[in-house]
């Protein structure tokens, strides 16, 4: 990597920082100049890195996941539903510590849809893969189901609506994410044995 890319990848992170840590402060109705601020950065600094206000609160949800998971690069992404599971913990924990800023989050994605990245296209990619004979309907609602268990977001309402401890909200919710995958396993294995029927003929 030359030092001027290295020095694009620092600016690209800061302002990702201050994006987050103006969201955790205001919320979703910040302004770019705002996060150009924070990053002491200009504002057409900010958007030669991101299109817009959109494209950076994209950007701001993977960047989080990054931060969670140390780094990662995208192609050490969880390949099927069992490493996804398995990292389950580092999110929930660093939801349980940040919980300020994941209910801002919450309420984001709620209102409007625009809490989403491409990394949830991925992980919805991975699971149609994994899950090829379930009905397009029944296999997007048990997306949905799984992915609010595995959510930060989640581990905050187990916590302050149920007043549960951090151990207890993370044992919980990993216990039905993966109840609810065997469920869909199951599911799944029955409807791809229903195509492989051969289908009878109606008597005469």
């Amino acid at each position: 990597m030359t030092i001027r890319e290295r020095q694009i990848d620092l600016t690209r992170s800061a302002i990702l920082d201050a994006a987050v840590e103006v969201f955790e402060d205001r919320g979703a109705p910040f302004t770019v100049q705002e996060v150009a601020d924070r990053a002491g950065v200009s504002h057409r600094t900010v958007y030669r890195h991101f299109d817009g206000r959109q494209e950076l609160l994209n950007e701001m949800g993977r960047h989080l996941d990054d931060i969670v998971e140390g780094g990662r690069h995208d192609g050490d992404d969880p390949k099927d539903t069992a490493e996804l599971v398995a990292a389950v913990r580092a999110f929930l924990e660093f939801g349980s510590e940040n919980s300020a800023l994941f209910r801002r989050a919450l309420l984001l994605s709620i209102d409007g849809g625009e809490w989403r990245t491409d990394r949830d296209e991925h992980y919805w990619e991975m699971f149609r893969r994994e899950f090829t004979a379930l009905p397009e309907a029944d296999a997007r609602a048990d997306w949905a189901a799984f992915r609010h268990l595995i959510g930060a977001s989640s581990h905050v309402l187990y916590e302050e609506r149920f007043g549960l401890e951090r151990a207890q909200a993370i044992g919980g919710l990993e216990r039905a994410g993966r109840a609810l995958l065997a469920d869909v396993r199951k599911r799944d294995r029955a409807a791809a044995k229903t195509a492989e029927r051969p289908r009878q003929e109606p008597g005469p």
